[in-house]
């Protein structure tokens, strides 16, 4: 177990990453220690008093406010300013994905905070910003609290709070742009996206 103690420990099914001295990976290494015949799993050991049920946002489709025509300008307009800056997304997947999004709509899905963000952005960035480019980002941001807060972190949701994180920075005072980064940040430290593989142990769930 000792060589745990300074790595951190990725559980890839529910992308959950955390350090070796996190209380949910310390009973872990302690039964590793031990040499336990039953070793416990990765869990948040009472941690919750009482469970209730996550409180469900009504879905949010993307096509309420943009056509797919609509969201192709836009998209063009965040990958002709802003991908060359950041290098954040690949358009050809990201297009894919968006015109999936657009044949089906229904229920709310990770991507959606993505789709949502781009467009924002793209909106902002061209001579002609959509008329509901605010609206668009009021819905960005609820499809990320509905989908990544109470949930593991996926690399969808990463990237849709480093586009709110964006646009908050372009549009809005520094405060806000700054809870979003420390957002961002969080969620790629829990999703173990800033580990390379060889430097965590990954551990799968019995």
């Amino acid at each position: 177990g000792a060589r745990f103690h300074h790595r951190g420990i990725l559980d890839p099914v529910k992308t959950r990453f955390v350090r070796a001295n996190s209380a949910i990976a310390f009973p872990r290494i302690l039964g590793m220690d031990l040499e336990s015949e039953s070793i416990p799993r990765l869990h948040s050991f009472a941690w919750n008093l009482g469970l209730r049920a996550e409180p469900q946002e009504p879905a949010i489709a993307v096509t309420t406010h943009l056509t797919w025509g609509e969201m192709q300008t836009l998209a063009s307009s965040y990958f002709k300013n802003v991908k060359a800056e950041f290098g954040l997304l690949d358009e050809a997947d990201f297009m894919e994905q968006a015109s999936s999004r657009f044949s089906d709509p229904t229920g709310m899905r990770d991507i959606d905070s993505v789709i949502l963000g781009v467009a924002a952005i793209g909106s902002f960035f061209s001579p002609t910003p959509h008329p509901k480019e605010d609206a668009i980002f009021l819905d960005a941001r609820r499809v990320l609290v509905a989908k990544s807060i109470g949930n593991s972190p996926a690399p969808n949701h990463v990237a849709g709070w480093i586009l709110r994180t964006l646009y908050l920075r372009l549009t809005s005072r520094p405060h806000g742009s700054w809870i979003s980064s420390c957002i961002t940040m969080h969620q790629v430290e829990a999703s173990g996206l800033h580990k390379e593989m060889q430097t965590i142990a990954v551990v799968y769930p019995p």
